[in-house]
């Protein structure tokens, strides 16, 4: 589950370096991803409530971004 999200998150890192607007969809995927691996962080007793947060506004920012960015 790590190498998937760090695949993912390098491809929106690229994308967004080469500045293609679909990048949005890879960071959408990032923070899902972000979010299942704190759930999977949480179901062994090691992850805090700050780091689902702070993945949640990631989430959060993305979908603001389908909305409201004129980038997309």
């Amino acid at each position: 589950m790590d190498a998937i999200s760090f695949a993912i998150s390098l491809t929106a890192g690229i994308m967004c370096f080469m500045r293609y607007n679909n990048q949005y969809y890879w960071w959408l995927a990032s923070g899902i991803f972000q979010l299942i691996l704190w759930g999977g962080t949480f179901a062994q007793g090691d992850a805090t409530l700050a780091m689902a947060i702070n993945s949640l506004i990631y989430v959060v920012n993305d979908i603001l971004a389908f909305t409201v960015s004129p980038w997309f």
